[in-house]
């Protein structure tokens, strides 16, 4: 009886209402707040955002959540996915008790920075976790992978055996990823025949694995054999199987699969879009393109992306005004190749207006986002906004740099150029290849010749590789400044056999300098090669006269 009144007056609605309610509990208000600050932390992770991230880091620590657990887990992985792993760390040595979710976040903060030391670190973190379980390895070893540390992940998977710890099919789908990355067939093979020994060739998600290693390697049909005995009408298998047959070079059989398959989402029509794409035939991809029942973000951005990488800037900015009409929120990716569209086409008024389209729509300037806009912006001739958002940028990596470097130097202003890499290097970057080229071009542009000369020993100090046209570039400051036996010296002994225009750049500085001598000998030697060749009788003829 008594359960059968409680029945009737909780089912009444008049008497709901009417009944007097509780004031939520302390114990309610902890939790909403907690969940909140779960919710800010994992959207602070997601767009990378640090000063926001840093702001509820202090919110947290003066309220009632300040040792929470669950928090500081979250907290270690804001500040991991915003490279700040110092900050990272300190909250997980705060932790008095971490669990195995507190180990794993901060194994993956390291590897995600790609640094070898983080790399190492990470290691010495999973050999003194305790009790490693499944789930520790597999967090490892997917890291690895995702970080495209694909040996180490091999090295792992390889001391898991040793150690005698059981695998799942998580662990074989990750390792058959890093083989299919590092081309080891033999390997990838073995795997498979252990999958298969297992059971675990039926589970779809190592089918996958397997489909996209196999893609990876070069063995399609090895790939559809596998595909074909996935469950029919999983877009995951189908989408991996486009992708397997496209990086193989075979448009022909990825659209026969696509063709035949009854069951297509939006990610197995824009993978087929991209494919066709990236093969050339960018006219069927509109096509394609036009044919979806439904597009979304990501569909729009490949085909904007594809039109910017084919050179039409134009069609690229067309598409995003109609993804815009169709009120599609843009990725940073479609922003990037909006950029890359009006930085090859200088002419287009629209560029303008990407600054502040980035900045209404909030995205934030990383790295990638950055160093574009400055390349755009130096194309255009812009060189104070290109300044600006290099200056503003939050964190710079050597891309961002040879970026800035480059800019100047293209545009001439080879002083500015050399103060930007004279900055790198007290900023404790190491220059690279395009850093070195970037600074030689500098020199060449502003006449700069002991400038010059020091880059080309530095590029030895620090293992870099040259190019002919590295070497051009000393070659004609030499010329220019009337050094030409050393430049002479330098054609002869550089490790590239040297181009027409080469010694067409030294007989140019024998006309300058009047060296009848030398620019006879330079002038036979490009004859002897292209007998032709007009051009050695004109500038001889100079040098004479």
């Amino acid at each position: 009886m008594a359960t059968a009144m409680l029945e009737k007056f909780s089912l009444n609605p008049a008497v709901a209402a009417a009944a007097p309610r509780s004031p939520p509990s302390p114990i309610d208000d902890d939790l909403r707040q907690q969940d909140e600050f779960a919710r800010v932390l994992r959207s602070c992770s997601k767009t990378r955002d640090l000063v926001r991230g840093r702001e509820t880091h202090s919110q947290i620590l003066a309220s009632s959540q300040r040792h929470s657990r669950y928090l500081r887990n979250l907290l270690i992985e804001m500040y991991g996915h915003c490279g700040a792993i110092v900050d990272a760390r300190k909250i997980f040595d705060g932790i008095a008790y971490p669990n195995v979710f507190s180990w794993n976040i901060m194994m993956a903060a390291y590897i995600h920075n790609d640094r070898v030391r983080d790399a190492e670190l990470a290691l010495e973190l999973f050999s003194k976790m305790p009790g490693r379980n499944l789930v520790s390895w597999n967090a490892m070893i997917a890291a690895y992978v995702l970080n495209a540390r694909d040996r180490e992940a091999a090295e792992l998977f390889h001391r898991m055996d040793q150690e005698g710890v059981a695998i799942n099919h998580y662990t074989i789908a990750s390792i058959l990823d890093a083989y299919g990355n590092l081309g080891d067939l033999a390997r990838g093979e073995l795997t498979h025949s252990r999958a298969v020994a297992r059971g675990d060739d039926g589970d779809v998600i190592v089918q996958t694995a397997l489909i996209i290693m196999y893609g990876k390697l070069g063995r399609a049909s090895d790939a559809e054999a596998v595909y074909r005995a996935a469950p029919p009408g999983d877009v995951v298998a189908l989408s991996a199987m486009i992708g397997a047959y496209t990086q193989s070079g075979d448009i022909t059989s990825a659209r026969r699969v696509f063709d035949r398959s009854a069951s297509r989402d939006v990610v197995v029509w824009t993978g087929m879009v991209t494919a066709l794409a990236q093969s050339g035939d960018l006219e069927e991809a509109r096509r394609l393109f036009s044919e979806m029942p439904i597009r979304n973000a990501v569909s729009w951005s490949a085909m904007i992306a594809a039109n910017a990488q084919h050179g039409y800037g134009r069609e690229a900015m067309r598409l995003f005004k109609l993804m815009d009409l169709e009120g599609e929120f843009p990725h940073q990716q479609t922003i990037g190749s909006l950029i890359d569209a009006c930085s090859a086409d200088p002419s287009m008024a629209e560029a303008r207006i990407i600054h502040s389209v980035i900045h209404d729509n909030g995205f934030k300037l990383d790295v990638i986002l950055s160093s574009a806009l400055i390349n755009m912006y130096g194309k255009y001739g812009s060189l104070d906004l290109a300044r600006e958002v290099f200056e503003t940028m939050e964190q710079r990596n050597i891309i961002s740099w040879n970026t800035m470097v480059a800019v100047y130097a293209e545009s001439g202003h080879g002083d500015e150029a050399l103060y930007i890499f004279s900055r790198l290097h007290l900023d404790g970057m190491v220059p690279d290849d395009a850093t070195i080229s970037s600074a030689l071009a500098a020199c060449c542009h502003s006449g700069l010749l002991e400038d010059a000369r020091c880059f080309f020993h530095l590029s030895h100090e620090y293992g870099l590789h040259l190019t002919l046209e590295n070497y051009a570039c000393v070659i004609f400051l030499l010329g220019k400044a009337g050094r030409l036996a050393d430049a002479e010296e330098l054609i002869r002994t550089m490790p590239f056999e040297p181009r027409e225009a080469t010694w067409m750049t030294l007989l140019s500085a024998c006309k300058t300098q009047r060296d009848v001598d030398l620019g006879t000998r330079v002038g036979q030697a490009i004859l002897d090669r292209d007998p032709d060749n007009a051009g050695p009788y004109v500038l001889l003829s100079n040098v004479y006269t």
